[in-house]
C-alpha cells in the first residue's frame, strides 16, 4: 500500500520510485486507486475506486465505481432560530 500526498508534484515523484523499484511486476494481480473528491459548489463528496486486475493468462481488466453522496447537511433556518431563541 502506498499513499500519496495531496501535492500533485510530490505524488508524481511517489509513483516514479515505485515504477522504477518494480513496484508493479509479473506478480501483481490487482491494483486498486481509491480517492474522494469534494465539490464545494453542490455540496456533494464522490468516492472513486479505479481497479486493474492482472490475470494469469495475461492482460489487464479494469474497472471503475463512482459513490456520490452529501454529507454535510446546513439548516440555516435552524441557525436563525437558535439567534431568536437567544435575543428572547
Amino acid at each position: 500500500m502506498q499513499d500519496l500526498t495531496p501535492n500533485y508534484n510530490d505524488a508524481k515523484e511517489e509513483v516514479n520510485h515505485l515504477n522504477a523499484n518494480l513496484w508493479i511486476d509479473r506478480g501483481t494481480r490487482v491494483v486498486f486507486l481509491d480517492f474522494t473528491v469534494y465539490n464545494a459548489n453542490i455540496n456533494l463528496f464522490c468516492q472513486i475506486k479505479l481497479t486493474v486486475e492482472f490475470p494469469a493468462s495475461g492482460g489487464a481488466v479494469p474497472s471503475k465505481s463512482f459513490s456520490t453522496v452529501k454529507l454535510i447537511r446546513v439548516s440555516f433556518s435552524q441557525r436563525r432560530r437558535r439567534k431568536i431563541d437567544s435575543y428572547v
